[in-house]
């Protein structure tokens, strides 16, 4: 409702708040499974795959989603405070490098890849350029062409490669994990158990 209304802080205010309840509920879920994870060894505990896509990946999939809403708000935020056609372009940079910065860490920085957000993060991008491809009024009213075909050039190829990293972390990921199964089979036979991961 408050962005409807045009209410753009009072939208980016609530915003922020469910984004900081997300990025604290996925943080807890993911630390959870590590935790279930570091006892399988000793406890045999299987974490059943319907364990993520119901109560993990909505939380996930929400989160990117709210991820590049607050970033398209931001950027609607200093339209309506009537910056200029610079300060637009450095802030919509600056939220595109955050779009992949955050796809970054999702896949690189946790020891368990997070590829949801990552591909929300492709995803966004991806309509962004096709966005740009028939820009509105004000976008062209504001900015040359030359700058609008540089951001459809950027938005484009910055989807393809968080889709295309997200797509190697995953194979490079499951290889990992296939070889680190080969390598501790017999102590799986022995204990009865198997190795168990999270998308």
């Amino acid at each position: 409702p408050a962005f409807a209304y045009e209410s753009m802080l009072l939208s980016a205010v609530f915003m922020t708040c469910i984004l900081l309840a997300l990025i604290m509920i996925v943080t807890r879920q993911y630390n959870v499974v590590t935790k279930v994870l570091e006892m399988e060894s000793t406890t045999n505990t299987l974490i059943p795959s319907s364990y993520y896509w119901l109560l993990q990946f909505p939380f996930e999939l929400h989160l990117g989603w709210i991820i590049a809403a607050f970033a398209l708000n931001v950027n609607i935020l200093v339209i309506a405070w009537e910056g200029n056609a610079t300060i637009q372009k450095i802030v919509a940079v600056a939220s595109l490098i955050g779009l992949a910065a955050v796809s970054y860490a999702c896949l690189w920085v946790f020891e368990r890849p997070q590829y949801t957000v990552s591909f929300v993060a492709a995803w966004a991008t991806f309509w962004m350029s096709f966005e740009l491809r028939n820009p509105k009024q004000l976008i062209t009213d504001t900015f040359s062409d030359q700058t609008i075909h540089s951001f459809f050039m950027f938005t484009i190829s910055l989807s393809g490669i968080i889709a295309s990293v997200t797509v190697i972390r995953w194979i490079y990921y499951n290889y990992d994990v296939s070889k680190r199964k080969t390598y501790s089979s017999v102590d799986n036979r022995a204990n009865g158990g198997s190795y168990v991961q999270s998308v």
